[in-house]
């Protein structure tokens, strides 16, 4: 008897995903996600904040970008850059 086929997904699967729609894509697997709550989201906002006032403060030229964020057409650029800043 075979073994089931084990499908691998790209992160094209990812950008067709409807609008709303949140996964993560790891080592060719997807997972679905769940929208994340209240106290995560004052935690991020505080990271956020601290961070983008340290940059300010430094006369830095990065951003902070609060999660959940997905704009596939930044991502698609991004992974198209030879080297990129996270």
């Amino acid at each position: 008897m075979p073994l089931p086929k084990e499908d691998k997904y790209t992160i094209d699967v990812i950008y067709d995903l409807p609008d709303g729609k949140r996964a993560e894509l790891i080592d060719g697997h997807i997972y679905d996600m769940a929208p994340p709550g209240r106290f995560h989201q004052e935690i991020i906002q505080y990271f956020c904040l601290s961070i983008g006032s340290y940059i300010a403060s430094n006369k830095g030229l990065c951003k902070v970008y609060p999660a959940p964020f997905a704009n596939v057409s930044f991502l698609k650029r991004l992974m198209k850059q030879e080297a990129y800043w996270l």
